[in-house]
């Protein structure tokens, strides 16, 4: 918890609060881990975020999960084509 609170609620931090507890929500919505998500949109909301923002950073992470499985089917793509090319061999 002091981790935490360091992190996300220091005074002499760069980042401001706002702007650090919507990254821990967007990073909770890529990891999927619900009392994270709860506790942080909570948070962000009481270092005042608004709702557009929450909306925003759900979208933010959306486009990045989004991302993250287009470039991952490359390389089923790529794993897939392997396998034909193993079957090819055998059966040839």
């Amino acid at each position: 918890m002091e981790l935490d609170k360091q992190v996300l609620r220091n005074p002499d931090n760069a980042i401001p609060s706002k702007y650090a507890e919507l990254m821990a929500v967007a990073v909770a919505l890529t990891t999927q881990g619900a009392y994270c998500i709860e506790i942080h949109t909570k948070a962000a909301h009481e270092v005042g975020a608004v709702e557009k923002e929450i909306a925003e950073t759900t979208m933010i992470a959306a486009a990045l999960r989004a991302g993250g499985a287009y470039a991952h089917g490359f390389m089923a793509m790529k794993f897939f084509n392997q396998a034909e090319e193993t079957q090819s061999a055998q059966e040839g």
